[in-house]
């Protein structure tokens, strides 16, 4: 019986991580770079989905997804979503009496990266046909993950690698040491790019 993985990426994390190290990690070399320090060998990589919010106005970003969709890679795009920013009022000074932190409310921008690839890892996983995936390699480093991970492993008997960054300072770390204990391999990028 033959192992096929699939390679679910959180574009998010995976460049802000990388970029917090100084390197880059292109989303097509993913499989050249993690396939040789599996525990458990795969047979193929059959697909790699990339999840991304992306902002139509950045040329570079662009760019940079319509290379990863020409290099085969599935490219889940979701746009942003911009929350006014709170903090216009000069008057409005709110500040922690204890510490104080500032406690005003920032701008964010809104995205569902994470429940489109629990979503995609959930339908991939419940495949039954020939195609099925026996491995399912995730880079995201986020906890959030887990009841996902703990269905595809526990019930449908899937082996699940998680890869990241992981740094020996835990303020710099984008892959969360609660994953260990769920996951049947951590591959840690920081390693594997010589860091």
């Amino acid at each position: 019986m033959t192992n096929k993985a699939v390679i679910l990426i959180d574009g998010s994390n995976l460049y802000l991580s990388a970029k917090r190290y100084g390197t880059k990690v292109w989303p097509p070399d993913i499989e050249r770079l993690i396939r040789p320090v599996l525990r458990k060998p795969i047979d193929a990589v059959c697909k790699v989905h990339y999840f991304i919010s992306y902002d139509k106005t950045n040329p570079a970003q662009m760019r940079a997804l319509n290379s990863m969709q020409k290099s085969g890679v599935i490219v889940h795009e979701y746009g942003l979503k911009h929350y006014p920013d709170r903090t216009t009022c000069k008057e409005c000074n709110i500040v922690c009496q204890s510490c104080g932190r500032d406690l005003r409310q920032r701008p964010h921008k809104e995205k569902m990266i994470d429940i489109a690839l629990v979503t995609e890892m959930l339908e991939l996983a419940f495949q039954t046909d020939p195609e099925a995936y026996g491995t399912f390699i995730i880079l995201s480093g986020d906890k959030d993950l887990i009841p996902a991970i703990r269905l595809v492993r526990g019930k449908l008997g899937k082996d699940v690698v998680i890869a990241g960054f992981r740094d020996r300072d835990p303020a710099r770390n984008s892959l969360a040491f609660e994953l260990d204990k769920e996951a049947d391999q951590i591959v840690n990028l920081t390693e594997l790019c010589g860091l």
